[in-house]
């Protein structure tokens, strides 16, 4: 089910998130965490879902999964 979700293994999931977890870290205890933000960016990456369908699944604004895409680009890239 996981790789269906994220297109996948957790394996590979806990290994990405491993390098990539310290640029995801945000200081605001309101702040989504790390895995919650990679699994938004890998939902939007792997299916191409409207981003109001993502923000429902995962119960966060239109907006949020909007940023969360652009700064995992961002970090991705560099």
């Amino acid at each position: 089910m996981f790789f269906r979700y994220t297109r996948m293994s957790h394996q590979s999931f806990e290994r990405l998130l491993q390098l990539l977890q310290p640029y995801l870290m945000k200081q605001s205890c309101r702040a989504l965490s790390p895995e919650h933000r990679l699994l938004i960016a890998l939902r939007f990456f792997g299916t191409g879902d409207q981003t109001s369908s993502i923000a429902l699944d995962f119960r966060v604004g239109e907006s949020t999964v909007r940023m969360v895409n652009k700064e995992v680009c961002s970090i991705t890239v560099n």
